[in-house]
């Protein structure tokens, strides 16, 4: 998780649970505020490796599920894969065919960036159109560096925490203390958090 629990409990001005389990729940509870978030902007906050099946379109372009794409890891046709720096491709020697004559006209179409996938605008062009591949490349946003995913994360999971276990936050240094709620807001994302982070959505046209 992009959060960490030690980093939730410096941000709770270092709570210090006395039973295990809440260290447990504080645990879940970021990881579903993170998922929550993934699902909202169609992409994980942090960065992930990921192996996937995927069709090329008409023009041999293939798009994958996870971005923004950090680095194309291996791919291939069918279940063997292929390391993508070592990747190259040498067009055979063709040679006029008997209908059309010796000096019949002859077009190539594979296109020269053949030798390896090249990235550009959110895809792949691999050479092939309509063709499986089975791909793994390292996807998603870097939210180490995102500070403001960060805060975001801990204050939501901070608020569903409190609200969930105020009785026991209040509870430092072995003494019980008044715990005023700063946050009321309702548990889990709210429609201004969600917008604040509205740059790292990824549309998908439906």
């Amino acid at each position: 998780m992009l959060v960490s629990v030690e980093e939730l409990r410096r941000y709770l001005g270092g709570y210090d649970p006395e039973h295990p389990s809440m260290l447990e729940e504080m645990a879940n509870i970021l990881e579903g505020v993170q998922l929550q978030l993934e699902t909202w902007l169609n992409r994980p906050v942090e960065l992930v490796q990921v192996r996937e099946v995927a069709l090329t379109d008409g023009k041999g372009n293939l798009y994958l599920s996870v971005t923004p794409l950090r680095k194309l890891i291996s791919y291939g046709v069918g279940v063997g894969s292929i390391t993508a720096p070592e990747t190259t491709y040498t067009p055979y020697t063709r040679t006029p065919d008997a209908l059309i004559g010796v000096d019949g006209r002859m077009i190539e179409k594979t296109d020269h960036r053949f030798a390896a996938p090249t990235y550009s605008n959110g895809r792949y062009f691999m050479g092939m159109p309509n063709t499986g591949y089975i791909v793994e490349y390292i996807g998603g946003i870097d939210g180490t560096q995102c500070p403001d995913i960060k805060l975001a994360i801990k204050r939501v999971a901070a608020r569903e925490f409190t609200q969930a276990h105020v009785d026991v936050v209040g509870q430092r240094q072995g003494h019980a203390e008044d715990v005023e709620v700063g946050d009321n807001r309702t548990i889990g994302w709210t429609t201004a958090e969600l917008t604040q982070l509205q740059r790292y959505r990824r549309r998908i046209a439906l």
